[in-house]
């Protein structure tokens, strides 16, 4: 049974450890985020990785961070003003409906988020509507082995059990495989 992430531990998903093996500009590369963009973040925690892309999107771009816990939005919405970001729009969801229009972005994130919910067919079929036609999702996941932190091996997915989430969901698979030390990843494009 899945379980979503205790916000009373979000001080874990903006660590230096966390940094040291999950580096935020290098997820954004594998996006292939560029200036202008509209990003959804989906499950953005306080923004470990909504922040950066802020930056990397620019102030003609948007990114809307999105999440079902509001403790996580506030810690977000806290680090907006002294970083002078304006371009980040915090969005409280359900866990499979997101209050956005169809189509709204060209690059969604779904970052150690898939795992957490009971039906990850149905949280990815939301995310395909969230996208433009043509727009890409990169989803990144624990890698089923053992690991000095992250979930339990039994609530992680496999890449094949991603692959076939986001198949099932209408998109295209770009490519996917191991990323840094403990997790892979999957990108995906909407058709």
């Amino acid at each position: 049974m899945a379980h979503r992430f205790d916000p009373r531990e979000k001080h874990k998903l903006e660590s230096e450890e966390r940094r040291k093996h999950l580096p935020p500009e290098a997820v954004l590369d594998l996006l292939e985020l560029s200036l202008g963009e509209t990003l959804v973040d989906l499950g953005c925690g306080p923004g470990y990785f909504a922040l950066p892309a802020a930056e990397r999107v620019g102030p003609q771009g948007q990114v809307f961070a999105v999440d079902v816990e509001e403790e996580m939005l506030r810690a977000l919405e806290e680090k907006l003003p002294s970083r002078g970001v304006s371009n980040v729009k915090t969005v409280r969801s359900e866990t499979y409906r997101v209050p956005l229009p169809d189509g709204v972005a060209e690059a969604l994130l779904l970052a150690f988020v898939l795992h957490e919910v009971e039906s990850p067919k149905r949280l990815a079929a939301e995310a395909s509507r969230l996208l433009r036609p043509g727009g890409r999702v990169l989803v990144l996941e624990w890698q089923r082995k053992e690991t000095p932190m992250g979930p339990p091996l039994s609530e992680r997915l496999t890449e094949e059990e991603v692959l076939e989430i986001l198949k099932d969901s209408g998109l295209k698979i770009r490519d996917s495989g191991p990323f840094r030390e403990w997790f892979f990843f999957v990108r995906a494009q909407k058709a």
